[in-house]
């Protein structure tokens, strides 16, 4: 049996909304993951060092705290097609487990996101990792159209309790 390899995908965790309960459920989420990391920003300017390092193809990552960073070999941060696919296919990933903001939204529908993933991966959503701010309404309506949009689309749901190391 060939063992498969996951990859824990961040899409936009601080997009524009700044730092909140889903960025730092993931933050505190990266100390106890050992597998790859990757790190996705499509953030307009002004550019944070974290939305820089996706530019450059780092692996730049922040650390607790939110505003100091550290490195790990086995994790970037990149919004680039090509640098995101040598790195999966570097590290032998056959699954990639999603978050960030927002499902439905950026999570689903950016370049390296899990419409365009889907193909070549298996994917799952990590449905409490993810923020709503595409969908209108109460915070139950929201996480409603979460699970809806995930079951309608045939996506794993995930819990973060779920994907630790």
């Amino acid at each position: 049996m060939i063992e498969q390899h996951k990859c824990l995908i961040i899409i936009d965790p601080w997009a524009r909304h700044g730092p909140g309960e889903t960025y730092t459920k993931i933050i505190l989420l990266l100390e106890k993951i050992k597998y790859p990391v990757v790190m996705v920003n499509y953030d307009e300017p002004p550019y944070t060092y974290i939305e820089r390092a996706c530019r450059n193809g780092t692996n730049q990552m922040p650390y607790n705290n939110g505003v100091d960073s550290y490195n790990y070999s086995n994790r970037i941060t990149t919004n680039d097609e090509s640098i995101f696919l040598r790195f999966l296919m570097h590290n032998n990933i056959t699954e990639l487990y999603y978050c960030g903001v927002s499902f439905p939204g950026c999570v689903w529908h950016r370049q390296l996101g899990m419409q365009y993933m889907k193909d070549k991966f298996k994917c799952n959503v990590v449905i409490d990792l993810c923020d709503n701010n595409y969908t209108q309404g109460s915070t139950v309506d929201k996480i409603h159209a979460q699970y809806k949009f995930a079951k309608f689309r045939n996506i794993p749901v995930k819990h973060s309790n779920e994907i630790y190391s």
